[in-house]
């Protein structure tokens, strides 16, 4: 069901209409899902950082301060999920979300949205991590 919402992205008019309701976001991410993630599913958590990687690329495309605030909560929330962050792309692809958002409007609290990319040292890691903390 997730991949199916990723792909609503790439219809340019009505997917990123759809995807720009005020309560999507709390009928994606619910208790449910994070339940799902806090178990062994295989490729849940890079295809949930994949979704709000493209949440972040929407919410700055349009400038939304709103969606930006929801989503900067969600991934302080996916960060404390262990198979989420074990999984090393995942883990990437929610700090490109982070360093998205950041780059829309900086983001106040930078060392408490960087803090649990620390474990990652790879080139890729280090270039974003030192682009949010300017």
């Amino acid at each position: 069901t997730i991949r199916i919402l990723i792909n609503t992205f790439a219809a340019k008019g009505w997917g990123e209409q759809m995807m720009l309701d005020d309560d999507i976001l709390d009928i994606i991410f619910t208790d449910y899902l994070y339940e799902n993630l806090s178990k062994d599913a295989k490729f849940l958590p890079i295809t949930v950082s994949t979704l709000v990687l493209d949440y972040a690329v929407l919410v700055n495309k349009f400038q939304l301060t709103k969606f930006k605030n929801r989503l900067l909560t969600i991934i302080e929330k996916l960060v404390t999920v262990p198979y989420v962050m074990q999984d090393e792309e995942s883990a990437y692809r929610l700090l490109v979300s982070v360093g998205t958002l950041n780059y829309m409007n900086s983001i106040q609290e930078k060392t408490k949205f960087l803090a649990p990319f620390a474990q990652f040292k790879g080139e890729r890691f280090e270039v974003i991590k030192k682009e949010i903390s300017e």
